[in-house]
This record gives structure tokens, sequence and C-alpha cells, in this order.
């Protein structure tokens, strides 16, 4: 929801689904879950409230997480066994400030893997990498995504695998950036104005 504190999403299943046919007491498909981060206090389960118990359960292997429709929020794509994918598109968590960066390295490999992304804003800190997984079988988008919150700028600090620091203060908030090793934020040209789009 991009308020700072990242939730936590899972997707699971066993991985013999078909044991079901045999054992049809035993049920491998299962639920998905989302819990919010109840800002750095634990977490609470959402999952009802935002519609995952109305998709039906699967035995799911993967899931990938990326802004694909480019709206400022994180989407999530849960890869099922043998089965159709399910989207889930976020239509509520651009409500919060956010900043999206892309970065392309120079000395750096050309998408910038294993970059370190330092985010600060009003006395707030949240650190990021740039990496292309956490999930089995499943490629993220490579863009890292901040929530904010209410706060209106940030400071941007990309420790590069070259070993090269770029600093950049006071970066306006709802916008994509391009990070080009060596360089200053810029919007990102594969974005249309490197803007928040429109539904």
């Amino acid at each position: 929801d991009n308020d700072g504190w990242l939730d936590l999403f899972f997707t699971n299943g066993h991985t013999m689904e078909q044991l079901e046919k045999e054992f049809p007491m035993d049920l491998f498909a299962e639920p998905s879950y989302l819990c919010r981060n109840e800002q750095g206090k634990g977490f609470k389960e959402v999952s009802e409230a935002v519609g995952l118990r109305k998709i039906p359960n699967k035995v799911s292997r993967g899931t990938a997480f990326g802004d694909y429709d480019n709206d400022g929020d994180i989407d999530i794509l849960i890869i099922n066994k043998n089965d159709i994918p399910y989207l889930l598109r976020n239509d509520g968590g651009n409500a919060n400030n956010w900043i999206n960066i892309r970065t392309e390295g120079v000395k750096s490999n050309r998408c910038g893997f294993g970059a370190k992304i330092i985010v600060t804003a009003g006395g707030f800190t949240r650190y990021y990498e740039v990496r292309g997984s956490d999930s089995y079988l499943s490629s993220n988008d490579l863009r890292v995504n901040a929530g904010l919150g209410n706060r209106t700028e940030a400071d941007i600090e990309i420790r590069w695998p070259s070993g090269r620091v770029d600093k950049q203060p006071g970066v306006k908030v709802n916008q994509f950036y391009l990070a080009r090793e060596g360089a200053w934020l810029r919007p990102d040209p594969r974005i249309p104005n490197g803007k928040i789009s429109k539904k």
C-alpha cells in the first residue's frame, strides 16, 4: 500500500497435487495470503479484505512482483502448477506517495543487478536491492518501487556493484525515474512523462 512498511505476501500448495485424487480428504490446493505490516509492530492478515478469498485455491509454485500497469503500486502474478496464472492488479496502493527507480549500469552490469538503493525521507530510511527474483521460476520487475506514505520528497543513494556511490537529495515523489550510473536521476523515458499512468 506504499505506506513505507513492506507487506508480506505468500502463496503455497503441495508440489504433488495428484495425491488429492488418491487421498481426497487431504487438500493440496491452498490459499495465498497477504499480511499488512502494522508499522513494524507485526503483521495483520488482510487476505479476505483485499479479495484473495474470492479466487479458487490452487497449487501455486511461484510469485512475481512488479508494477505491470505503471500506476505506482505493486501488482502480483501468481504462478499455478499446471494451470493458468493469476494476475492480482493493485488498484489502491498508489493512494500513498512512491518513487519508482530503474537502474542502468555503466561500469556495473547493464541492468544494475546488485545495486543497493537507500531511500531516506522525513527521518525514515528504507533499503532496497535490484534483483530479479525471490520466488521459484519467477522474475520480478527490475525497478525498485519505494513507498513513502505521506512524505513528499526523498533523498536517494545508490551503491553500485562497481563501488561507485551516487547521491541525489530532494527527489520528487509519484514519478518513474531512470538512475544511470554516474548521472543524476531523470524521468524514465520508457514511461510517458515519467509519471503515473491513467486508467
